[in-house]
Formats: C-alpha cells, sequence, structure tokens
C-alpha cells in the first residue's frame, strides 16, 4: 500500500541511482544517434568534405540534447 506520510525505505537508493550522470549521458545519447545522419545529409546537399561533414556532425548533436533537455521526458 502507497503511504506517503512514510518514506520509502529504499528511495535513497533509487533517487541516486536515477539521478547518476552516466544515466543521464545514456538517456541523452539517444537522441544524439541520428547526428551522423543530418551530417551526411549536409555533405549530400552541400559539399565541403569532413569539416563539413564534423561541423553539422556536432551542431546535430547540440540541437537535439538541447530539444530534448526543453522538451523533457514526456513525449506527449
Amino acid at each position: 500500500i502507497d503511504n506517503p506520510s512514510r518514506a520509502d525505505p529504499d528511495g535513497l537508493g533509487q533517487a541516486r541511482a536515477a539521478a547518476s550522470p552516466l544515466r543521464r549521458l545514456l538517456l541523452d545519447a539517444q537522441s544524439v544517434v541520428a547526428a551522423p545522419f543530418a551530417g551526411l545529409f549536409w555533405i549530400y546537399i552541400d559539399g565541403g568534405g569532413i569539416p563539413a561533414f564534423t561541423a553539422a556532425t556536432c551542431v546535430a548533436a547540440v540541437t537535439a540534447t538541447w530539444l530534448s533537455a526543453i522538451r523533457g521526458s514526456d513525449p506527449s
């Protein structure tokens, strides 16, 4: 039975595990998977070689991470 007036005995451990930087990085990295594809698409459209690919991939990765931070975890 859920009793909000008593603290969960394992609550502190669960909170520590949920807030770990490694978990946060893993969750943020999921949205960055598409960044190399955006870089390849940019190369296809604009040309430019390896420096343009690197720049477009970095911009796409940062934008995806920023958007996931702004939108939050609720997909609706």
